[in-house]
């Protein structure tokens, strides 16, 4: 791994804890995962706010 990309992990890391601690849920995806299949995504989304799929 590089370190300019160990860099944003940590970062990332970080403002998911911050976030986190405010009460927020954090979902991450990477731009493949929504291109290759959207709809699996989104699933995650909706399963993760209580939101049944149709």
């Amino acid at each position: 791994m590089n370190k300019g990309y160990q860099i944003r992990r940590r970062i990332d890391h970080q403002v998911t804890e911050k976030l986190e601690s405010m009460g927020y849920i954090v979902l991450r995806f990477w731009e493949h995962e929504i291109n290759g299949n959207l709809n699996e995504c989104v699933n995650k989304v909706t399963a993760k706010a209580g939101f049944q799929g149709s």
